[in-house]
């Protein structure tokens, strides 16, 4: 599957050493706002330009059962960051499920994300600096590529 003509499995994803609590909200139902400041805490521990997997005690239905958006708030690199998406796939074990979630987000969303996350992994591997650089430098030109594309349409 590509997402703007970018294999999203190529992208870099990011298994957290340490998994990070994040706060997570309904944003919309049935694409109409939610006004709610109701949030609940859930356990993020993978995180990609295009999706989380992460873990909560609640039992939510899947993107194709129900049409609703999720927030989710957490701390990147030092940095708060808000996410949206839905829930497109679901691993239930006794009392904990764990969730793969699709994000929705705008190129500069994303672009940020990429570079929280590449930020992220100087951190946790500092010896690999240059690899990651290269890394930052090869996803910049993807992101390009994909913008300038978005616009010639």
């Amino acid at each position: 599957m590509s997402i703007n003509g970018f294999p999203h499995h190529l992208s870099l994803r990011l298994t957290l050493k340490r998994p990070v609590l994040a706060s997570m909200g309904v944003e919309l139902v049935n694409q109409k706002p939610v006004n709610s400041s109701l949030t609940c805490p859930v356990l993020v521990t993978s995180v990609s330009p295009y999706g989380l997997y992460l873990f909560s005690h609640l039992d939510l239905p899947l993107q194709h059962e129900r049409d609703y958006v999720l927030s989710f708030t957490l701390r990147l690199h030092e940095q708060e960051i808000v996410l949206y998406g839905r829930v497109v796939w679901c691993d239930a074990n006794q009392h904990l499920f764990c969730y793969g979630i699709r994000l929705q987000l705008q190129s500069e969303e994303r672009s940020r994300l990429l570079r929280l996350l590449n930020d992220e992994l100087v951190r946790m591997m500092p010896t690999q600096k240059g690899i990651h650089e290269m890394y930052q430098r090869a996803s910049d030109q993807v992101l390009r590529t994909i913008y300038d594309r978005a616009w010639k349409i």
